[in-house]
């Protein structure tokens, strides 16, 4: 199966079309139009045409033969200067600021950011692949590249191309041989789901977008209200208070249960087809409008027309990406109060507004103190909002920033009723953008994102007309995303990820800012072709291998450098974890002699490469660096049956992962130790001690050392310092000094599929 992704990405209005000409605009044609600039030039008549600049320089010659001279010389002393001044620019351009160097830059500069232009683009990529290659190039397909800066009239005009060969292989079948069968067999590709952004969505599926009446993406029976005089319709699902009475938008409460118990996929299509065939009747183009407000169908689908697809407007699922982008900046800008606020509201009313000023700079220095603390495998770790979230903080560092961390950051700091409202969401979040969702925890995302949509209004909204706005599309989006995930799968595995990644390296691939539109083609027509070579002869593909001097554990573990050049001393800590270790694991009748005859001195090793891709550092590695690393030693460890006796001081956790037998540790290092003549590979490290069970309940370190096997090592995490608990232990402040928060990254998996993996450096 494959499912195809659109994308329209901000461009450059430098040139409308790399492929004419404008020849009313002479600066905007490259070196091989120059004939046409020619041809206007003479067209509007020249001063002086070639034939008769040599005849005036012939009779210049000839009646002042010294004049005629000077003029040359000065002429050629005019040119030699030009050529020194281009010299030398030339020279500065390339020793600082070429855009050769970046290739970046080249295509941020070829598509600078306008409103007025968009860059649309189709790929395709395979199901088939497991889930941590779906966002690798092998198995994305370039479509089709639209030509810019302004979008399509006619998107289903530029998409049809390539509908129309995919239908012809759905009906006739493609012949493929199999060389390990000895055998022919006749493949029908399926076309499983069309993702794209929420406008592209509305073009593609021919639904009236988010400000429609009828707003749902998955297309429920979910009626909009707007403002009076207004046209946007915002998912309030609560009957204004007072004195409103707007045509077909005065409905009584909406009751969110019912509604999403009933939105199923058989519903939605019957629904879908009903209303289709009553628009199709329309007789005028009046009827057409009102039968589309009543239904909110503009047009039918392309997608309709395919033999093997899953039907509209199932075919078209929940982004898992924009999401995050939309509720963020929501979110931030309720708590900042830059929202729009009506004439007839008061900001000194809200109180959830309360991340202004002082408050709101020392919050974002706080999320941005907290870089050293993110593991490298977390990828990019969120910037300073204060300073940069008007300046495009991208969605990646909202699911960092609020979902991550910010529950332990704006603790204290967001009144309490709102700072509950707000964890709801956060914990359905991370439960919906695991890999893996268990079915329970699938019903524990659907309760809470309906208490928090329900409790949204009631916090937020408060019935009141002028708040209307504040009800965003998202907030009815997302109480769809548990049902999506259940019918479809994790949202990470079809989301726009994999179209901003594709963008994003393709635009690498641009060498230079001109013919922009031209070039992006051209790159995705050379992909297109690598991709099918190395689906012909798979050998092209290299083999991801272990790096050198590293020493393979199997199943996806592996110790890196550094090393110990020789054995050294560790601390008395240290050798009475790794002897009660021997003690546990060593099948000798005099195992306390042999504990304790063994001398506590190791070759250390700084680093292990885990199954996930992440690399785990060792205080003892990161300690000794010239530079402070961004901090990687934390993990997340499962605890055998034999270590669950141990003095870890856990006692009755709320904590599910205490439960399912995982705690936390820093490493120190990590060490190849013979116990009985077997080989054992391990990790010395610190446990943390057990989660605080008033902050835990309220919000949804020890010197234990012990010694365990690198298998046993699960993720690396986040252990950010704990500044907030000042906040609720007041009369104990020196507690506050060795208090941390966790943060195990939820969208470990989705950093994988989007293509990014530490590299094999110790920095």
């Amino acid at each position: 199966m494959l499912f195809p992704s659109f994308a329209g990405a901000p461009n450059s209005t430098t040139n409308p079309d790399p492929t004419r000409t404008n020849i009313n605009s002479p600066t905007q044609c490259n070196s091989g139009n120059r004939a046409g600039i020619m041809e206007l030039q003479d067209s509007q008549g020249a001063e002086l045409t070639f034939e008769e600049v040599i005849i005036f320089v012939t009779l210049l010659n000839g009646l002042a033969p010294k004049f005629g001279i000077m003029i040359a010389n000065i002429l050629t002393m005019f040119k030699i200067g030009i050529l020194a001044v281009v010299c030398v620019a030339g020279c500065v351009i390339l020793s600082g600021g070429s855009h050769i160097k970046n290739p970046q830059r080249n295509f941020e500069s070829a598509f600078a950011a306008t409103r007025s232009s968009v860059l649309s683009l189709i790929v395709y990529h395979l199901t088939e692949a497991l889930s941590y290659q779906r966002y690798k190039k092998d198995v994305i397909y370039p479509g089709s590249f639209f030509p810019g800066p302004k979008k399509p009239k006619n998107l289903d005009s530029f998409a049809f191309v390539g509908l129309y060969h995919l239908a012809a292989l759905q009906r006739e079948g493609l012949c493929i041989w199999d060389s390990r069968s000895q055998s022919l067999f006749t493949s029908k590709p399926f076309l499983a789901l069309g993702t794209a952004d929420g406008h592209g969505i509305a073009a593609l599926s021919g639904l009236v977008g988010h400000v429609g009446k009828h707003l749902c993406r998955v297309y429920c029976s979910m009626k909009g209200r707007r403002k009076p005089k207004t046209t946007t319709y915002y998912p309030v699902r609560l009957l204004p208070d007072g004195d409103y009475h707007v045509s077909g938008c005065d409905h009584p409460d909406v009751n969110l249960t019912a509604l999403l118990d009933e939105s199923t996929l058989e519903q939605s299509t019957e629904r879908y087809n009903h209303n289709m065939l009553f628009v199709s009747e329309a007789t005028s183009q009046k009827d057409y409008e009102q039968r589309r407000l009543e239904t909110g169908i503009s047009k039918p689908s392309i997608f309709s027309g395919l033999p093997h697809s899953l039907p509209v407007p199932a075919f078209f699922p929940l982004d898992g990406m924009h999401p995050i982008l939309n509720l963020g900046d929501l979110l931030t800008s309720l708590w900042r109060g830059t929202i729009d606020c009506a004439s007839t509201d008061d900001k000194s009313t809200w109180d959830w507004a309360v991340l202004t000023g002082d408050v709101w700079k020392e919050h974002g220095q706080a999320v941005a103190d907290l870089r050293e603390y993110f593991p490298g495998s977390f990828d990019t770790p969120p910037r300073n909002p204060a300073e940069k979230i008007n300046t495009q903080y991208k969605a990646w560092e909202y699911l960092m920033y609020l979902f991550g961390v910010g529950p332990a950051l704006l603790l204290g700091i967001l009144p309490d009723k709102y700072y509950h409202h707000y964890c709801k969401v956060v914990r359905a979040f991370r439960l919906l953008f695991q890999e893996e969702i268990l079915p329970e925890e699938a019903v524990e995302a659907d309760s809470l994102l309906k208490q928090f949509f329900t409790d949204f209004e009631d916090l937020y909204c408060q019935r009141r007309v002028d708040r209307m706005h504040f009800v965003c599309p998202i907030i009815h989006t997302i109480s769809h995303m548990p049902g999506e995930t259940i019918r479809k799968g994790p949202l990470n595995l079809h989301s726009q990820w994999v179209m901003e990644r594709t963008i994003g390296n393709l635009g690498e691939e641009i060498k230079q800012h001109c013919d922009p539109y031209a070039n992006l083609a051209q790159r995705g027509i050379r992909r297109a072709q690598v991709n099918a070579l190395k689906a012909l002869l798979p050998e092209l593909t290299p083999t991801e291998a272990m790096p050198r001097n590293s020493l393979d554990l199997g199943h996806g573990y592996a110790l890196l450098h550094p090393t110990d050049s020789c054995p050294r001393e560790v601390r008395d800590c240290e050798a009475a974890a790794i002897r009660r270790y021997i003690r546990e694991n060593c099948d000798d009748e005099n195992v306390n002699e042999v504990a304790n005859s063994w001398r506590p001195n190791v070759i250390r090793w700084g680093r292990v490469h885990l199954p996930n891709g992440q690399i785990c550092r060792s205080s003892w590695n990161e300690n000794n660096r010239t530079t402070t690393p961004r901090r990687a030693r934390v993990v997340k460890v499962k605890i055998s049956t034999a270590n669950d006796g141990s003095d870890s001081g856990d006692g009755d956790m709320p904590q599910s992962d205490l439960r399912r037998g995982f705690e936390f540790a820093e490493v120190s290092f990590y060490l190849r130790l013979n116990v009985g003549g077997i080989e054992h590979c391990l990790a010395v490290a610190s446990f943390f001690g057990p989660p605080d069970s008033f902050l835990y309940e309220y919000s949804s370190r020890t010197h234990d050392v012990r010694a365990f096997k690198i298998t046993d090592i699960h993720s690396c995490v986040l252990m950010g310092p704990d500044h907030q608990y000042r906040y609720f232990r007041p009369q104990d402040p020196d507690s506050a000094e060795d208090r941390w928060f966790l943060y195990e990254k939820s969208g470990l998996a989705m950093a994988r599929m989007r293509g990014y993996f530490e590299e094999d450096a110790d920095d």
